[in-house]
């Protein structure tokens, strides 16, 4: 088993110069008919295709209850997050649970790759309707959550849609370096695997958009027992 190590005063009091963490602020867009408005995301949409008005894209959250139509000749991915459950459905007529899937009129073909369900838990419990918005310390404990990826090209992933400046910042410094910057649109970029990034490092990325700025902290571990799909390698920026 991999030991993670955790922030020490030096690499806090550092990243804290340009780090002020900020909660989901409350959206004001309506909820799509066929997605509920209240409780945990369930899944990440791995891949959609041929999906007609299936009302989800990739790297969507899903929550249980929703209902998502395939048609005849659709395929949808998905990736749970309590029960590291991989789904892969043709066609048909998909309702999200809360740990698998129901398919009416189509297939479905389902593997569990080990995953870090406790990772998850702490980003994805506000719906996308928004929650208030708070203030808190910024190495606040249950917000301070560090991703360990098994990955070195993680794909970060917010909730804001729209123009987005994303910045990785090496937290462990006199003053935290940046060690990469890129713009983006789809509410997700893929880090391109250069500059490295370095095994037992604390990271941090921060995300400035419609929503203001969030950050996540994360690390890489190439020994952790996970596979390298795009569920392990996600970082939800979301605080």
């Amino acid at each position: 088993m991999t030991t993670r190590m955790p922030f020490g005063p030096a690499a806090r009091s550092a990243a804290a110069v340009t780090i002020a963490v900020v909660l989901l602020a409350a959206g004001g867009t309506a909820v799509s008919a066929q997605q509920p408005q209240a409780g945990n995301a369930a899944a990440l949409v791995e891949d959609v295709k041929a999906s007609g008005d299936a009302g989800v894209e990739f790297m969507d959250f899903v929550y249980p209850g929703q209902s998502i139509p395939l048609g005849a000749q659709g395929q949808l991915v998905l990736g749970y997050f309590s029960s590291c459950r991989v789904e892969t459905i043709h066609g048909g007529t998909v309702t999200i649970g809360t740990a698998e899937s129901r398919v009416s009129g189509g297939q479905m073909r389902a593997a569990n790759r080990p995953c870090d369900p406790k990772r998850f838990a702490a980003t994805t419990q506000t719906a996308e309707a928004g929650a208030a918005v708070k203030r808190v310390t910024p190495f606040d404990d249950r917000l301070w959550a560090e991703a360990s990826l098994k990955s070195d090209r993680p794909v970060f992933r917010w909730r804001d849609k729209g123009p987005a400046t994303v910045r990785v910042m090496e937290a462990g410094q006199p003053a935290p370096q940046v060690v990469w910057t890129a713009s983006a649109s789809k509410g997700y970029v893929e880090y391109p695997g250069r500059p490295a990034l370095r095994t037992g490092v604390q990271y941090v990325v921060e995300v400035t958009g419609a929503g203001g700025t969030k950050h996540a902290a994360f690390s890489i571990d190439p020994g952790l027992e996970l596979s390298d799909g795009l569920l392990n390698r996600t970082v939800d920026v979301s605080r």
